[in-house]
């Protein structure tokens, strides 16, 4: 298995408080979403981190996942972003492709680091699509994701490489994120808003096969 399964920077602490969701993944109205998303997210990301890396990769056929994604990004004052979305991918383990789109975002900036919580969350317009995502060696995926957010105010810009893997004998998830990425040497991740390059950004995704 390509590096830890685990979650992403300060976004871990809001998932872990969360802890106490279901793993479906559901989305309501984007104001009031951000904790009950976050707590789906922390419970189906544990489920899958408990997991095996799967040992027998198909060679034919199909599978589609669905789950979630996290991003995370700080401005040069020092204030952290963080969005959470729903994630679909798709595998066709005969040419050894993914694809698949982020959606529906919500998050904001961080208004008490103590607690990583949101006072108001805010819903990002847009998708983020997997591109160029390859399966292999092993169990073993790359992609590449990007594409625009934007929200009151805000055009953000985000440019990324994930890398996971496959898991659960038989195939039952799928994770990816950026830290594993830059372990394999990967290209980085970028993130603008509004044209000011973001530090530190991050981003984890995580699927249950359907």
């Amino acid at each position: 298995m390509p590096g830890k399964r685990t979650l992403l920077g300060p976004l871990a602490l809001l998932l872990a408080a969360c802890s106490s969701g279901t793993d479906v993944p559901t989305l309501t109205a984007a104001q009031t979403s951000f904790n009950q998303t976050a707590a789906s997210a922390a419970t189906l990301q544990a489920n899958i981190k408990a997991m095996p890396p799967l040992t027998v990769m198909p060679n034919s056929g199909s599978a589609n996942f669905a789950g979630y994604a996290g991003l995370t990004y700080t401005n040069a004052a020092a204030q952290r972003t963080e969005l959470l979305s729903l994630a679909n991918l798709s595998a066709n383990f005969g040419t050894s492709k993914v694809t698949g789109s982020l959606a529906t975002f919500v998050g904001g900036t961080v208004t008490d680091p103590k607690t990583n919580s949101i006072a108001n969350p805010l819903p990002y317009i847009g998708n983020l699509t997997l591109a160029n995502g390859t399966i292999g060696p092993g169990n073993a995926l790359t992609a590449n994701v990007s594409s625009t957010l934007t929200t009151i105010g805000q055009k953000v810009v985000v440019n990324s490489t994930v890398k996971g893997g496959f898991v659960g004998n038989p195939l039952q998830g799928v994770e990816a994120d950026t830290a594993q990425a830059a372990s394999a040497s990967l290209p980085g991740t970028t993130v603008t808003v509004n044209g000011v390059a973001q530090q530190s950004p991050t981003l984890f995704i995580v699927g249950r096969k359907q």
